[in-house]
């Protein structure tokens, strides 16, 4: 698969390195010890109600109480780690990012923008923000599996009318999927079995998990915790 990369200039902390650059040392913690906790029993998929949807122009939803993730970055939990990185592999596109997208506790717009890019509706090429809460979840996921190869994304943003076309050809799609919020990921990591990544998303209990051995995927999201089986 041919790989398309991105350059930026190197006068900025703020890095954007795009290709095989290989993140910096972290404190990992190891796989048995992230797999601890007892699993979520698997149950349906459910259809979660939508709170807003995510196109090529965002529309901010109506409640002033609720923002998107375009109109204003949100503060990153306290006590998380203070810099972030993710290196992310599109096996559609053969794109490749390896990105830090937070540094001194703060969310880099123009990483996350070449973030949102990378995870972008393939079928389209809508680009719409990506939740920093999901970037954080993948971020921990690879960290404490010691993941060494990039997290491939094999389905992240959605667009509304992608996802009405999936569920019409009956592909197992929800009505309201997060996908369209920017708020969900299929992945896999080379090296790693499904089952494994799935029992890791489970004991972070940090939103969705879907199971997917025969597509070769496992589905996260940053909704409430919730786990099936594809």
């Amino acid at each position: 698969m041919s790989s398309h990369e991105t350059s930026r200039p190197a006068a900025t902390r703020r890095r954007v390195l795009f290709g095989g650059a290989a993140l910096g040392a972290a404190t990992l913690t190891p796989l048995s010890q992230a797999l601890a906790g007892a699993p979520v029993p698997p149950g349906p998929k459910p259809d979660v109600p939508l709170l807003f949807q995510i196109g090529r122009k965002p529309t901010p939803p109506q409640d002033a109480m609720m923002e998107t993730v375009s109109s204003r970055l949100p503060t990153p939990p306290a006590g998380g780690p203070r810099v972030r990185s993710l290196a992310l592999d599109n096996i559609h596109t053969g794109e490749r990012l390896n990105v830090t997208y937070m540094e001194n506790g703060h969310y880099l717009p123009d990483a996350l923008q070449a973030i949102n890019h990378i995870m972008r509706d393939r079928r389209t090429d809508a680009v719409a923000p990506i939740d920093p809460a999901l970037l954080d979840l993948l971020s921990d996921i690879r960290r404490r599996l010691e993941a060494r190869s990039p997290l491939e994304i094999i389905s992240a943003y959605r667009a509304p009318g992608t996802n009405a076309r999936m569920r019409q050809a009956g592909r197992g799609v929800a009505k309201n999927s997060y996908h369209i919020r920017g708020m969900a990921a299929d992945i896999a990591i080379p090296g790693y079995g499904l089952a494994d990544l799935r029992r890791l998303a489970l004991t972070m209990g940090r939103g969705g998990v879907g199971y997917y051995p025969r597509s070769g995927f496992v589905h996260v999201d940053v909704g409430p915790p919730r786990a099936w089986r594809g």
